[in-house]
C-alpha cells in the first residue's frame, strides 16, 4: 500500500492542532533537548579551544632569522 503514508502533523503555539496538547508538548520537549545539545556542543568547543591555546606564544623572529631562498642569500650568490 504505497499511498498509505502517515501525514506529518504540525503543532501550533497553543497546542490546539490534531493530537492535542500532549503530542505538541512532546515535540516541544524534544526541540528543547536539541537546542540544549547544540548549546552544550558550542560551549564545549569554545572551552576546548581556549584550553588548547598556548600560554606563551613564541616571540616573533626577526627578518634576518627567517629562512631565505638561495637567490636572496648573499653568501650563496658569492659562491657562484
Amino acid at each position: 500500500m504505497a499511498g498509505d503514508r502517515p501525514v506529518a502533523r504540525r503543532c501550533s503555539a497553543d497546542g490546539t492542532e490534531p493530537g492535542g496538547a500532549a503530542e505538541c508538548a512532546g515535540y516541544r520537549g524534544a526541540m528543547a533537548y536539541l537546542y540544549l545539545l547544540i548549546i552544550l556542543v558550542a560551549v564545549g568547543f569554545v572551552v576546548w579551544k581556549i584550553s588548547q591555546a598556548p600560554k606563551n606564544p613564541p616571540a616573533p623572529t626577526s627578518r634576518r632569522d627567517a629562512p631565505r631562498g638561495p637567490d636572496d642569500d648573499p653568501e650563496f650568490l658569492r659562491r657562484l
